[in-house]
């Protein structure tokens, strides 16, 4: 994420984001409370982060899930940011959450279909809440198949974009790929505590600020 900006012209701060990476306690521990990972509680903890280093203002980056939190910042603290830079964009409606883990299934019905058969036949009419439940299963065998086949999901979905690597998701540790599995199907099956809408309803927040949209970026 750094090789997106010349470090002789910008002060590049790059976070772990709750429960992943260098973050402790790790969502990859069944025994780490999930209730305080949550979009307001990431929103303070950049606050935090832009008052330990002293940062008047900054320029907010953030792509997918970054994009939705750069969002939600800028348009909680618009007076912290200077500019919006945003890549493969997404405000983490419910509506797009329901076409990127059902609605794609029409270009991929095979994939779809090991995917869908992850969770109990009764709980298929909600498959983000089906998996997050059965992240937070006590036994560990049934977490880990469970995060395999999110991934594997994960890894089809983008199977068809220019230049895409093979099983990207699914080749993480096991440690990440338990953490990143169990992150998303929490902020998924609750709509990433955000009502439906309402970055886009509430983009007049953002009036003043500069703003850069990138349907893709590719980082070498």
């Amino acid at each position: 994420m750094r090789k997106g900006f010349n470090p002789t012209k910008y002060r590049i701060v790059l976070f772990d984001q709750r429960g992943c990476g260098r973050s402790r306690p790790h969502a990859s521990d069944p025994t780490t409370e999930m209730c305080h990972n949550t979009t307001p509680h990431l929103l303070r903890d950049l606050e935090c982060l832009r008052e330990h280093l002293r940062i008047d203002r900054w320029l907010v980056c953030g792509g997918s899930w970054g994009a939705t939190l750069a969002l939600a910042y800028a348009q909680s603290f618009p007076h912290r940011v200077s500019q919006i830079v945003l890549t493969s964009i997404t405000t983490s409606q419910r509506s797009e959450a329901d076409w990127l883990y059902k609605g794609v299934a029409k270009f991929f019905p095979e994939e779809f279909r090991a995917f869908e058969s992850a969770v109990p036949v009764s709980e298929r009419g909600n498959l983000l809440s089906a998996y997050a439940r059965l992240m937070e299963h006590p036994d560990q065998e049934v977490r880990s198949q469970t995060a395999n086949a999110w991934c594997a999901w994960e890894d089809a979905v983008i199977s068809l974009e220019p230049n895409a690597k093979p099983n990207l998701y699914s080749h993480q540790p096991s440690v990440d790929l338990l953490a990143f599995v169990r992150i998303c199907t929490h902020y998924a099956a609750n709509g990433a505590w955000l009502e439906e809408g309402q970055l886009l309803r509430n983009a007049g927040k953002l009036a003043g600020i500069p703003g850069v949209l990138i349907h893709r970026a590719r980082f070498k």
